[in-house]
Order: C-alpha cells, then sequence, then structure tokens
C-alpha cells in the first residue's frame, strides 16, 4: 500500500536521514549545496508540531519525508510570473526521497498522493518550486502536469515556481 500519511515522533530521525539523503543525492548530481536547503531533526520536529511534517510510505516502510504547507508561503506573492492557482493552496516545501525508494515512478506517486490528499481536503491547487538545476524533478512535474509559472526568490535562492489546478475531471484520471 502507497500512502501520506503525517509523520509520527518515533519516525524523526529516518526522515533527517532521507532529507540528508535526498541533499547528497542532488550535490552527486552536481546541484550547488548553497542552492539547497533541507531541515533537521530539530526543524522537521517544529513541522510536526505545527501538523506540516509528513511521510510517505511504500508498503509500511518509509520511503519519503514531505513537508506540506496548506497556510501559504509568503515569498509565493513576489512570484515573476503568473500563478494558475488561487488561494488557499497547497505548498510542497520539502520532498525528500530515500535511497531505496528514489525513481521517477515513485515522485510520480507521491505527487499524484499530495494532489489526492489536497483535493480530499477540498484545496484545489498544488504549488511547489524547485531549483532551476533540478532537471529530473522538473520534467517529472511537467509529466505530471504541473505548469511553470515563473520564478520565485527563497530567502535567496532562485526557484522556478509550478502549480496544478486540481479539478474533478483531473483527479478522475488520477484515479484509473
Amino acid at each position: 500500500m502507497k500512502e501520506i500519511c503525517l509523520l509520527r515522533l518515533n519516525d524523526i530521525s529516518e526522515c533527517a536521514k532521507i532529507a540528508e539523503m535526498q541533499k547528497n543525492y542532488l550535490i552527486e548530481k552536481g546541484i550547488d549545496a548553497k542552492e539547497l536547503t533541507f531541515p533537521s531533526q530539530a526543524e522537521i520536529l517544529e513541522d510536526m508540531k505545527m501538523n506540516k511534517a509528513f511521510v510517505y510510505k511504500d508498503n509500511g516502510h518509509i520511503a519519503a519525508y514531505l513537508k506540506l504547507d496548506f497556510t501559504g508561503i509568503l515569498y509565493y506573492r513576489e512570484l515573476l510570473g503568473d500563478w494558475n492557482t488561487d488561494e488557499p493552496y497547497l505548498s510542497v516545501r520539502v520532498l525528500a526521497m530515500s535511497d531505496e525508494f528514489r525513481s521517477k515512478d515513485t515522485l510520480a506517486t507521491i505527487l499524484m498522493l499530495i494532489e489526492k490528499l489536497s483535493f480530499t481536503c477540498n484545496i484545489l491547487g498544488v504549488r511547489i518550486d524547485v531549483t532551476p538545476a533540478y532537471l529530473e524533478f522538473k520534467d517529472v512535474l511537467k509529466k505530471s502536469g504541473y505548469m511553470v509559472c515563473g520564478q520565485v526568490n527563497d530567502h535567496g535562492k532562485e526557484r522556478v515556481a509550478f502549480d496544478k489546478v486540481l479539478t474533478t475531471k483531473v483527479m478522475q484520471r488520477a484515479d484509473e
């Protein structure tokens, strides 16, 4: 079974390790470490206290750590471009995959489950920003129906902004 659920306290250290794996993977791919921001164990705990820390489980195994924010992101107001989604929206702040489960298919599945969670909460838009050099992730976003909206600046780091409008028709296709 593949699912997204809230992070439990005893899984925080595993999620911190997964975040470190993701960071190392991106550095190995040639992405400048200064462009990357991944949470520490303490930050993951704070995210959990605010109900923003989630895990993606594949047959009971934690395969990814997610920080999902339903409250809006301030720097998204400064988008150089145009959003396709309205407020409220779900923002994917962190998506870190375990090396063991890393694949484009896993990433696409996680995005689909995030969309289902958002739709279930009656939030009809998903936004995400990505470092420009992370071509693999940008490719999966585009293939999953996300649109490039422009650029945002995340604390001095230029990022490519994507979003996806969720409709009943889009969600029915996801269930097929």
